[in-house]
């Protein structure tokens, strides 16, 4: 059996986080949504010229809402293992992972809106 052991360097602790991004990565569409959101939203911000204060939010909330999708992906595939058959209570906690990252979503579509919607409407005024 593969013994566990703590990260040795900085180097190997960044190969372990990329493996765990780059699986969850490959197996749940949800990140990939969350990350196509992310990078339009930057490409948006760009495009518009939103101040960088705008910007820093963007960031904010857009690592928020990835690192909350990945907690929760971490916390289902844990459940799985420690309890694999259907238990209303696991139920219960899987739902509420994910009204987490629901609730992060949508504060992160809020701020797009608040961010992107002046200079939209400026740009089709002809103000910009």
């Amino acid at each position: 059996m593969k013994e566990w052991h703590k990260s040795g360097s900085f180097g190997e602790a960044l190969r372990y986080a990329w493996s765990g991004f780059s699986y969850v990565m490959r197996s749940e569409p949800n990140i990939r949504r969350h990350l196509y959101a992310g990078l339009l939203a930057f490409i948006l911000a760009f495009i518009l010229r939103v101040p960088v204060s705008h910007l820093l939010v963007l960031i904010v909330i857009s690592a928020m809402v990835l690192a909350l999708e990945l907690l929760n992906t971490a916390l289902e595939l844990l459940q799985d293992f420690v309890h694999p058959e259907y238990h209303v209570s696991i139920k219960l906690t899987k739902d509420i992972t994910a009204a987490a990252v629901l609730v992060v979503g949508a504060a992160a579509l809020l701020v797009g809106v608040i961010i992107f919607i002046p200079p939209i409407i400026a740009l089709l005024a002809g103000g910009a």
